[in-house]
């Protein structure tokens, strides 16, 4: 029984050796045929680089199969060449391994094509696997049974010390099982402050991260950062909305954002190291760009955009240029008639007859300049945010103050003027005497004859200002403009009813200066319903 059991532990044991040999030798033989096509395909890259620069091929590589033993070189290309002067051969990218002419040898062969189509092959005669076998094995059959018959005991002893507490640790998942192995303390002690580590670097790189897209995302301005190959890497909603697209264009080139050629020009010009910056328009809206390159190590790397939004400073400004022409042009109009009748009358040459009427005509033309000169005074003093006393008002006598005021000029007019209120409002009596009177004159002027203006004042959660007419009516193409300093819907009919252009600006300030709000609807032809809206209390400039 013992002989049996001895014998079979010498088969075992034989299994065991010679498994061992092999799968070595496998491996090494693996290494080594690796080893070779990875020198074999640098070879092949230097020889094609050294095409590159116009050498005379077939003398290079006559030389370099010279240079080197058991080295087979084969070119295909507009000429054929084989360092081994073998003919009618075909050659296809990839490796391949040949037998040679040893049973102990081999050829390994890699082929590459190169730029230009041809194809270029350099294979290395090594030994096959029985060669190694033969030439390197044996060497080391007493060394493998040395080392397995030593470790065969050992680290089955220690395998099963270490492995026992790391499976109970798999089962619990706690590290104490782990600690109780004194091998693997410092191990598990470092790797947990490691990875207590990486935890608070990904949070703080997080926190950092929200932080900086919560910025990026809340600016007023368009950002837009673009990688070497001009795609979108970081886009922030404001551009998103500026330049009317989504986050689908994310990683793709600009040009799905924008076609724009200044746009796309100036990006462009990001990459050759220029600064540039623009204005364009996009619908209704003014953008104003600048657009920086972004370097690294001396090397563009990318390139930032910036959007700006410059409607309301570009209309503001267009709203100003308009109001300092038509402020000049209302001015010299009464100025050169009253300059034009006073160079008549200090002449002489005006007759007695005439002289009356040329005094009526200088004073109607002076009263003019004075209103309108205190109108854009009080359009100055309202921009201006100064402060304003508030008083109780009865809205009940405050509309027959009105009424009364207005009936005469209605009268002339031949309109018929109802005004009512009802309920006490506390604010300024004065701005609120010039709102409701310039919207009352405005609708008694542009009324017809046999026209009816009824005004209402009423109390609930607000102050309600209700003004109705049933007169010339405004076009709605006019109706965004209306509140505009000097705008006219009809110039010579407003000119003929002696209005200056300043009644609804006048009026659209001391609402904003009460911090109400004023709409208005209209139809030509049938007449037009401004309401206006003041909150009860804490009026914004009111104390």
């Amino acid at each position: 029984m013992n002989r049996l059991i001895y014998r079979y532990l010498r088969l075992v044991a034989l299994f065991v050796f010679t498994a061992t040999i092999f799968i070595t030798g496998i491996v090494q033989y693996n290494n080594d045929k690796a080893r070779t096509e990875r020198e074999l395909s640098t070879l092949i890259s230097m020889v094609a680089q050294t095409f590159d620069h116009g050498v005379d091929r077939l003398v290079y590589l006559d030389n370099l199969a010279n240079s080197r033993d058991n080295l087979h070189i084969r070119y295909l290309g507009a000429v054929s060449y084989d360092s081994k002067d073998q003919s009618g051969f075909t050659l296809k990218p990839g490796t391949l391994v040949t037998a040679s002419g040893s049973w102990l040898s081999e050829e390994i062969n890699v082929t590459k094509e190169l730029r230009d189509s041809s194809m270029l092959s350099i294979g290395l005669v090594q030994d096959n696997f029985p060669g190694y076998l033969f030439h390197y094995i044996p060497a080391y059959v007493l060394i493998i049974a040395a080392v397995y018959l030593f470790t065969a005991f050992v680290s089955k002893k220690s395998t099963e010390a270490i492995m026992e507490p790391i499976y109970k640790y798999e089962r619990s998942g706690n590290y104490d099982d782990l600690l109780s192995v004194p091998e693997l303390t410092g191990f598990v002690n470092i790797l947990s402050k490691a990875t207590e580590m990486k935890r608070r670097e990904l949070f703080n790189i997080k926190r950092e991260l929200d932080t900086i897209i919560s910025v990026l995302e809340n600016m007023e301005e368009g950002l837009l950062i673009l990688d070497s190959k001009r795609r979108i890497i970081m886009m922030n909603g404001k551009a998103m909305a500026m330049l009317e697209t989504n986050r689908d264009t994310m990683n793709k080139s600009i040009l799905y954002v924008t076609r724009r050629e200044d746009l796309v020009f100036a990006l462009e010009d990001c990459y050759n190291g220029n600064y540039s910056e623009g204005l364009f328009e996009i619908g209704d809206s003014y953008i104003k760009y600048y657009a920086n390159p972004v370097a690294y190590d001396g090397d563009i790397t990318g390139a930032i955009l910036l959007l700006i939004d410059e409607t309301e400073r570009i209309r503001a400004e267009k709203i100003r240029e308009e109001f300092s022409a038509n402020v000049s042009h209302e001015l010299k109009t009464p100025l050169t008639s009253i300059y034009g009748f006073a160079e008549l009358m200090s002449s002489g040459l005006v007759p007695e007859s005439d002289r009356q009427e040329m005094d009526r005509r200088i004073l109607h033309e002076s009263k003019r300049l004075l209103t309108l000169i205190d109108e854009i005074i009080m359009i100055s003093r309202l921009e201006s945010g100064t402060q304003v006393s508030t008083e109780d008002i009865n809205l009940t006598d405050f509309a027959k103050r009105l009424e009364m005021n207005f009936t005469t000029y209605a009268m002339e007019r031949q309109v018929s003027l109802h005004v009512a209120g009802s309920g006490h409002f506390k604010s300024n009596t004065t701005m609120l005497w010039e709102l409701v009177a310039n919207l009352i004159e405005n609708a008694i002027k542009y009324n017809r004859e046999g026209g009816t203006v009824d005004v209402s004042m009423t109390m609930d959660r607000q102050a309600v200002l209700v003004v109705r007419d049933t007169g010339i009516g405004i076009a709605e193409k006019d109706l965004d403009r209306i509140f505009e300093r000097f705008y006219r819907v009809e110039k010579s009919r407003s000119k003929k009813r002696g209005g200056t252009g300043l009644g609804l600006s006048i009026v659209k300030h001391i609402v904003k200066t009460l911090n109400g709000k004023v709409a208005i609807q209209s139809k030509l032809g049938e007449g037009t319903t401004i309401t206006v809206t003041l909150p009860i209390k804490e009026n914004r400039g009111v104390k």
